[in-house]
């Protein structure tokens, strides 16, 4: 007779694989509709405002991103991570993350002319005090975040998220045309973060709830604080090359830096929010079957794999395009670090499942142990390149991210004993497409010459595009065909 755990494990199992599917097309439609309309708004910012502008937000994000990691504490991981829920943990949950809002907000603002003074820029001094507010605020949506993270509702989280998408595209862009400058891209983030917060409220029926049970402030403290450490480690990382080009270089170089590395991570971003919060809460649930876990690691890597190396490819061989077609030619000194970026682009996005693997297995420590790798390469690799201009400092960024992955895959792989070739041969049919749309790329550059980037870049999507889905469909890439399949099915109940 067959052994019942093992039935309910594997009811169990399929039942997580069903609702990571089920995450993976909710999150991934409303990143889809999130991002087609960011992207607009992004534009519309970029011709409303100037580069300076945008530096001076860079600049001003660069320390209240790093504060928003201590007012967060790992609180939403604990909550995802933790296997039983006890209404005490909410309550202490929800306590520590408003103190900690509270105490953020004070810190920033009576920091923002320290701040103003390193950047040698008033105007960063008198953003800061309004932008720290989103402390307090983000504070109250960290645990009905985490509860709708945790039962995996990513219809609801998805709804939020384009709802606030929606509200900052409005908001910014009503204020640039009536001339606020900087001061729309402050009010637009704020308003889109108090939308949120009601919105995730609303849908998770939770409203604040107080308490500090010593017990449950331990439990918090000693997994949030690990992830702390990792997150602020990460958060040195990624802002460590912002950090020197504002200082050394100035706002203005700043913000064609950053427009370059934010169009060179885009897709790296997007899928974080797609696959990374579905796959910590699925590896959670699967954590008692490796098996499992092994399977939806490298279903992961062959899905990521097969969204961001192409749009990779894509950045460093149509970066002239791009820029021009889409920001205007005062941005034309970001399209060398977007195509230096992009080279690091797609390996950037194998950090994703190797992240949620760790935490969801409880392997906060060794996470934290790599992101002190990672952070002390890219800071080390960033200084050594420092005043000699953002393209060398877009090099530094590309060999550090590049070089780090393999501690990170090393200790993933050894973790679920999966070998190398086991591991290629899950992105083998993306590489071979890639291949074959590169080629059709030249292909069309070569034979054709274009007196509008617009209509260039137009070309080479229109033509390229099909050649990759025609390859990867007729490679039989079972990922590809998963979702083609999908696709179908919903269009057929439509």
């Amino acid at each position: 007779m067959p052994d019942q755990s093992a039935k309910k494990t594997d009811k169990a199992s399929a039942s997580v694989g069903s609702s990571a599917r089920k995450g993976i097309a909710w999150t991934g439609a409303g990143q889809m509709v999130k991002q087609i309309f960011e992207f607009g708004v992004g534009i519309a910012m970029a011709r409303l405002l100037s580069p300076r502008e945008f530096g001076i937000m860079s600049a001003s994000t660069i320390f209240i991103s790093f504060v928003t990691i201590f007012t967060s504490f790992g609180v939403s991981s604990a909550i995802v991570q933790r296997t039983e829920m006890e209404d005490g943990y909410l309550r202490a949950a929800q306590s520590l993350s408003v103190l900690f809002g509270c105490f953020s907000t004070a810190l920033m603002a009576g920091s923002a002319p320290l701040i103003g003074l390193f950047f040698k820029n008033k105007e960063i001094a008198a953003v800061i005090p309004v932008l720290s507010l989103m402390f307090i605020i983000s504070s109250f949506n960290i645990v009905p975040s985490a509860l709708l993270t945790r039962n995996m509702n990513f219809n609801k989280l998805t709804a939020v998220s384009v709802f606030g998408s929606l509200v900052y595209g409005v908001t910014s862009v009503s204020m640039a045309l009536a001339g606020f400058g900087v001061w729309s891209l402050i009010w637009g983030t704020l308003a889109s973060l108090l939308s949120g917060v009601l919105a995730t409220s609303i849908f998770c029926s939770y409203y604040p709830r107080f308490g500090l049970d010593r017990r449950h402030l331990r439990e918090l403290f000693r997994f949030g604080g690990l992830v702390t450490v990792s997150s602020l480690l990460n958060h040195i990382a990624r802002n460590a090359d912002n950090l020197i080009v504002g200082r050394s270089l100035g706002p203005a170089s700043l913000g064609l830096y950053s427009r370059a590395y934010s169009l060179a991570t885009t897709t790296k971003e997007i899928l974080v929010a797609v696959f990374g919060s579905v796959l910590f809460p699925s590896f959670s649930r699967m954590q008692k079957n490796p098996d499992k876990v092994r399977y939806a690691y490298l279903r992961s890597v062959q899905a990521l794999s097969l969204i961001s190396l192409p749009i990779c490819v894509l950045l460093f061989l149509a970066g002239p395009e791009i820029v021009n077609a889409v920001y205007g030619p005062k941005w034309e000194d970001s399209i060398t670090p977007l195509r230096i970026l992009s080279l690091a682009g797609f390996i950037y996005t194998l950090y994703i499942p190797c992240t949620a693997l760790l935490l969801a297995l409880g392997k906060a420590q060794t996470y934290t142990k790599l992101q002190v790798v990672y952070s002390a390469a890219i800071v080390l690799s960033v200084l050594s390149v420092a005043g000699y201009g953002i393209n060398y400092i877009a090099s530094a960024v590309s060999c550090a991210i590049l070089l780090c992955y393999i501690p990170y895959y090393y200790s993933t792989h050894r973790l679920l004993r999966i070998k190398f070739c086991e591991f290629v041969s899950s992105m083998k049919k993306t590489i071979y497409a890639t291949v074959c749309a590169s080629a059709a790329f030249l292909v069309i550059n070569s034979l054709h010459t274009f007196d509008s980037y617009v209509i260039k870049f137009a070309c080479e999507i229109v033509l390229c595009a099909p050649v990759y889905l025609l390859a990867v469909v007729a490679l039989g890439d079972n990922v590809a065909l998963e979702l083609i399949a999908t696709l179908k099915l919903k269009l057929r109940r439509v």
